[in-house]
C-alpha cells in the first residue's frame, strides 16, 4: 500500500501538521521529502545487510528541516512497518492477511485471527472472544551487545535517566525497546557486580546476596539531603544496587564508628594512665587507688557513650532502610500502572487504525 508518489489517508491522520496549511516550512511535498528519503536510506541498508536496521540520528543526517518534524514522520514510518524488518509475520486464518501491531491467537487450535477479522467474530462456530489471547507483534531485540555499545547506554542513562528517546539517540546503534531491554538488569552487568560485591563482603564478615535489583530511574531518596558523608555513600549506593547496599553500608558504618570509639577511649585510657603515673611519682603521697577509681570510672562512661551512639546510629538506619523499601514499593506500583497505561495506550492506538482501515473500505463496498 505504499506508493512513492502518493499519500496515504492513514498518513494525513496521524502527520496532520503536513496538511493542515498552517506552516508554510509544513507541507505535503515536504513532507513525500521526509518520508522518501528514510525509506530510501533504510531500502539501501538493508540492501546491504538484511539484519541492519536504521536509526532515527542515521535518518536524519541526510534531511533538512525541523527535527521534531523529522522524528515525527520517523516514528509513523517506524510503527507501520516501513522501515523496519519484524521476525516471521503472522498471518490471519481468516483473512490470510499479515497481521500487524497485534493479533488474537487460540493455540489450541494453532488460530490466529487479525484485528479485523476478530472484530467482527471471524472465527469458527463454538469459539468465543474470549477463547483468543492478545499477542503483540514486536520486533526482534538483538541480545549480543559490544562492550562500546554498553558504556554508551550507562553514560546514557546516567545523563537522561529514564528518557528512552535520547538514550537511543546517545548509543547510537540501537533503538529505544533494545536500549529499554538492554538495561543491565537484563545484560547480566549486575550479576557480575553483584558477585564482586558478593566477594568483598564475605570478606569482611558480611553474607553475601546473589539477588539483584532493576535498574533504577534517577529519584530523590530519604538520604539525599543529609551531609553526613556516611549517609552520602549509603545514598549513592542504594540509588545504584538497592536496599542490600545499604543495609551493608548501614552495617559497615556502625562498625567502623565502634572501631574508631574503640580505638579513641584506648588512647585516652593510655594518656590517663600516663598522666597517674607521673603524678604518682612526683608526689608519692597521693594514693593510686584514687587515679584507678577515676580511670575506671572514664572508661565506664565512654563505653556508655559509644553504647548509645551506636544504638542510636542502627536504628537512624533501620529507619532509612525502611523507607527505601517503601520508596521502592511506591515506584513498583507506579511502574505497573505506567505498564498498563502503556497497554492501554497501544490498544487505542490499534483501534483507532482499525476504525481508519473501516472507515477507508466502506466506500468501496458500496461502489
Amino acid at each position: 500500500w505504499f506508493s512513492w508518489d502518493r499519500i496515504h489517508d492513514c498518513k494525513v491522520r496521524f502527520l496532520s501538521e503536513f496538511f493542515d496549511s498552517r506552516s508554510p516550512s509544513k507541507n505535503p511535498r515536504v513532507y513525500v521529502y521526509y518520508r522518501n528519503s528514510i525509506i530510501r536510506r533504510f531500502r539501501e541498508r538493508f540492501s546491504q545487510n538484511p539484519s541492519a536496521k536504521i536509526i532515527f540520528t542515521e535518518a536524519r543526517k541526510t534531511l533538512v528541516g525541523d527535527v521534531g518534524s523529522i522524528r515525527r514522520v520517523f516514528d509513523v514510518l517506524e510503527a507501520w512497518g516501513l522501515i523496519k524488518h519484524a521476525a516471521p509475520a503472522r498471518f490471519c486464518t481468516g483473512c490470510k492477511s499479515v497481521c500487524t501491531i497485534a493479533c488474537f491467537a487460540r493455540d489450541k487450535y494453532d488460530w490466529t485471527l487479525c484485528g479485523r477479522c476478530y472484530v467482527h467474530g471471524n472465527y469458527q462456530v463454538g469459539l468465543n472472544s474470549t477463547d483468543f489471547r492478545r499477542v503483540e507483534i514486536s520486533e526482534e531485540i538483538k541480545s549480543d551487545w559490544t562492550e562500546k555499545e554498553t558504556l554508551h547506554l550507562l553514560e546514557a542513562v546516567l545523563l537522561y535517566g529514564d528518557d528512552w528517546r535520547k538514550v537511543a539517540e546517545h548509543v547510537g546503534s540501537r533503538s529505544e525497546k533494545e536500549c529499554f531491554m538492554g538495561t543491565p538488569g537484563s545484560m547480566g552487568l549486575e550479576n557480575k557486580l553483584t558477585c564482586t560485591n558478593g566477594q568483598k563482603r564475605t570478606k569482611s564478615g558480611l553474607e553475601s546476596t546473589d539477588s539483584a535489583s532493576p535498574m533504577k530511574r534517577p529519584h530523590l531518596t530519604p538520604l539525599a539531603d543529609t551531609s553526613n558523608p556516611i549517609m552520602a555513600q549509603a545514598e549513592s549506593l542504594s540509588a545504584l544496587v538497592g536496599v542490600e547496599v545499604a543495609e551493608a553500608a548501614s552495617q559497615a558504618a556502625v562498625a567502623a564508628l565502634s572501631e574508631l570509639d574503640f580505638n579513641a577511649s584506648k588512647e585516652r585510657s593510655v594518656s590517663v594512665t600516663n598522666r597517674s603515673h607521673v603524678m604518682c611519682d612526683d608526689n608519692p603521697s597521693v594514693s593510686t587507688s584514687g587515679f584507678i577509681e577515676a580511670e575506671a570510672q572514664i572508661e565506664k562512661e565512654e563505653s556508655d557513650v559509644e553504647r548509645a551512639i551506636s544504638s542510636i546510629v542502627v536504628v537512624q538506619m533501620k529507619e532509612i532502610v525502611d523507607k527505601i523499601v517503601h520508596f521502592e514499593e511506591l515506584e513498583l506500583v507506579t511502574e505497573k500502572e505506567w505498564q498498563r497505561l502503556e497497554q492501554m495506550k497501544n490498544l487505542y492506538f490499534f483501534l483507532s487504525a482499525l476504525s481508519c482501515i473501516s472507515q477507508e473500505r466502506k466506500p468501496r463496498g458500496k461502489n
